[in-house]
């Protein structure tokens, strides 16, 4: 999400260059009126856990991740962060 706005707003929102990590990216999209301050802070923290959850995946040489509760929230809400903001905008009509 965080390189699809920073390719498609770049040059709207000159401030998504300037750096190159997803936290603070996000807090730019937020700056820039792309996302809430409440969906940016959904997605950092998802980011932040997912992020956490597989380095210590990569440390204990497990290479995939078990399903479970708190991953499947984190899956829903980034889920549906994208709908809202990067899904299919064109009305049941229009879509063929």
């Amino acid at each position: 999400m965080t390189q699809f706005w920073v390719l498609g707003y770049a040059h709207q929102f000159p401030a998504l260059v300037k750096w190159t990590d997803n936290l603070r990216i996000i807090d730019t999209v937020a700056d820039v009126g792309l996302l809430s301050p409440e969906q940016a802070e959904t997605l950092q923290s998802a980011y932040l856990t997912l992020r956490d959850h597989y380095h210590q995946l990569t440390l204990s040489g497990v290479k995939l991740a078990s399903q479970t509760d708190v991953l499947n929230e984190i899956r829903q809400q980034v889920s549906a962060l994208w709908q809202s903001c990067l899904g299919d905008k064109r009305t049941s009509e229009n879509k063929e």
